[in-house]
């Protein structure tokens, strides 16, 4: 049963096959560039209250900060794992508005109207809790972090700011991040029903492929038996002699056997498909006028394949598709090649496109993993993926009969 959306509506961290991480990659690149400039700002104003404050606590918090914004940084554009870059972040503004006082001198009253600088950070580090934790520690962030700002800022060592403007100013961090986290996690609402929807429509497709593989191995029985009975029909009506009789007897005996024979197997259709009728689907869907793939095939045989291995390389091949029309780029070439032998099938889905690094599909990208690599070896076959950027992708579906 396929997840219902709104299970997933403000869920950060989801599985995906494009849009969710794609929407989230590149949530997640703007992110860093906002957070580079607004970091600047914070760490400028840290150094203008560096006379009022410990020194040796405040650059050690300064420092972590723009650690953990570099990191953010270097992940959301050069790393698979960008989410714990992101939960770093919000963890170390937690830490550094908890032990303000640490940062305060005990024999120096600070100025009037004072703004510890962590204020300018929390805003994003609240964006960057809903956007990279679960839900229940999100929310949590959320609602805890203006709760702690309005405790610190009407402390002596935060500032002694009057209530009014201690909550007018965690009210405003509130909705400023809530507003945004919003915003954020609705795309990724929009985009979550993108996939399931290619989910659901490669599903579609897989059913339809093992469909009419079924109808063709039965029209292709059909045929063979049509052939058989009609033999032996115009034996018999030619037959003058014994021998030409015994010749039409033994005719219609092997008919009647072969009848029984496609019997049993349209009974049993769904536990066995040939490599004829595969390859026959395949090339039906395919090779069409309006295909965007080159379509060869060859070996086709009498070879049985299971139920389940046709499921498993219908579902590859169309998911490698799919990949390759969303992620190849335009004005690509596409080919699939069919190959059989007596014992086994091969199918290469390949591209000329943008390509990509195999070792850096990130976890939750299930449309490689689980709807190829993972399908295939359930049935009892193998996917090899060969891709590299700039190069194009190919990917080599294998099954042997044992």
């Amino acid at each position: 049963m396929q997840p219902s959306v709104k299970t997933e509506l403000f869920i950060a961290q989801q599985t995906s096959s494009y849009a969710v991480n794609r929407v989230a990659r590149l949530t997640a690149r703007a992110f860093s560039i906002g957070l580079l400039l607004s970091g600047a700002e914070t760490l400028l104003n840290a150094f203008s209250q560096l006379p009022h404050l410990n020194t040796v606590p405040t650059l050690i918090a300064m420092a972590l900060l723009a650690l953990s914004q570099l990191l953010i940084f270097a992940t959301a554009w050069f790393a698979p794992e960008y989410n714990w870059a992101l939960t770093s972040y919000a963890l170390v503004v937690a830490g550094i508005l908890l032990f303000w006082h640490v940062q305060v001198p005990a024999d120096q009253p600070l100025p009037e109207g004072f703004q510890p600088w962590v204020w300018w950070a929390l805003g994003a580090a609240s964006l960057s809790a809903a956007l990279s934790m679960p839900l229940i520690y999100g929310a949590s962030y959320l609602v805890l972090q203006p709760i702690a700002w309005f405790l610190i800022h009407i402390a002596d060592f935060g500032g002694a700011a009057s209530f009014q403007r201690a909550t007018q100013d965690a009210v405003y961090t509130f909705l400023w991040s809530a507003c945004f986290s919003m915003l954020l996690l609705f795309l990724r609402y929009e985009a979550r029903k993108v996939d399931l929807a290619n989910e659901q429509m490669v599903a579609a497709k897989t059913r339809a492929a093992q469909i009419d593989a079924i109808e063709q191995e039965r029209a292709r029985v059909d045929a063979l038996i049509h052939d058989k009975v009609l033999t032996t029909l115009l034996v018999a009506a030619n037959a003058e002699t014994k021998q030409k009789f015994e010749h039409a007897r033994s005719l219609a005996r092997q008919a009647l056997s072969a009848l029984k024979e496609a019997k049993s197997e349209t009974d049993e259709s769904d536990e066995a498909i040939t490599s004829y009728s595969l390859f026959g689907v395949l090339f039906d869907r395919y090779r069409r006028d309006d295909s965007e793939f080159a379509f060869s095939e060859t070996g086709a045989s009498d070879l049985n394949v299971p139920k389940a291995v046709v499921a498993a390389l219908a579902e590859a091949t169309l998911q490698a598709a799919e990949n390759s029309l969303v992620h190849a780029g335009p004005n690509v070439q596409r080919s699939i090649s069919v190959r059989g032998t007596a014992k086994k099938i091969k199918i290469v889905i390949k591209d000329d496109g943008r390509g990509f690094r195999v070792s850096r599909i990130p976890k939750n990208r299930l449309g490689v993993r689980m709807s190829i690599i993972k399908r295939m070896e359930s049935a009892g076959g193998r996917a090899v993926i060969d891709s590299a950027p700039g190069r194009g992708t190919s990917v080599i579906l294998e099954w042997t009969a044992k």
